[in-house]
């Protein structure tokens, strides 16, 4: 499985990588968006964004997506949240 995120949401994704790894549930790595490796699969992908509008997040995302599309490749679902006022 692979964590992404940027800025605080990398650290969250690092940190969830770590105790997921930590709690036997397989190899997990994390990155920054920007910084994913493009040729490497991933059962399994978890964006992290805090506003939902991170450039590189849906950079990783658009990318997943149209991989695939393609024959033989795992399906890619997103799920946004709506953003909730804090306060």
């Amino acid at each position: 499985m692979a964590v992404v995120g940027c800025g605080t949401s990398l650290y969250m994704a690092q940190a969830y990588a770590a105790l997921r790894e930590g709690a036997g549930h397989g190899e997990t790595d994390a990155f920054a968006a920007s910084e994913m490796p493009p040729g490497r699969r991933y059962d399994r992908v978890l964006a992290l964004t805090r506003s939902g509008t991170t450039t590189e997040v849906l950079a990783v995302l658009d990318r997943l997506a149209a991989r695939s599309r393609r024959p033989r490749s795992p399906p890619t679902r997103t799920r946004r949240c709506p953003a909730r006022p804090t306060g």
